[in-house]
């Protein structure tokens, strides 16, 4: 899978080009986590709270600090609620925000419910491992043998 545009071209005759472009960028870069940019947070299905991303929720839930019964991690294909930062919205997993329209990430994979608007990360859905990577798709292959992707400069690997 590619990076999704932010609006299809039909949404762009719908609230024009200009209104396309202010609400690609409105907010971008200015919300997030240390992990990942973007304009929406999520709703934990393990314990109904709200996080920045998965890995927030994770480095809270899952701590030493915690006693280990009550630990919590959250696989990325169980997220099913998000809420927009910019209107507070919550919402089914989706890349315009239902209520003001806004781009929730300028990269976004419905399969692994993942958005961020750092593209320069070259993100890419790797159906046969069934999640998002970094690098850029046309960087690496999937190995059959080992059932994960690798570097294209390693091709030959054992």
């Amino acid at each position: 899978m590619e990076t999704m545009p932010c609006c299809r071209r039909s949404e762009r005759k719908e609230f024009g080009h200009e209104d396309h472009l202010s609400l690609t960028a409105l907010g971008a870069g200015n919300f997030g986590c240390s992990h990942y940019k973007r304009r929406c947070k999520i709703r934990a299905p393990c314990c109904n709270e709200v996080y920045d991303c998965r890995h927030c929720h994770d480095e809270a839930k899952d701590s030493l600090d915690i006693d280990p019964l009550d630990r919590q991690v959250i696989s990325r294909h169980e997220v099913k609620k998000v809420i927009c930062c910019l209107c507070g919205i919550e919402q089914d997993v989706q890349q315009h925000c239902v209520s003001c329209g806004v781009c929730m990430g300028k990269y976004f994979c419905a399969i692994c419910n993942f958005y961020d608007d750092d593209v320069s990360k070259d993100i890419y859905h790797c159906d046969k491992c069934g999640i998002c990577r970094t690098g850029g798709g046309e960087n690496f292959f999937h190995c059959e043998k080992c059932g994960c992707c690798y570097s294209k400069s390693v091709k030959d690997h054992r």
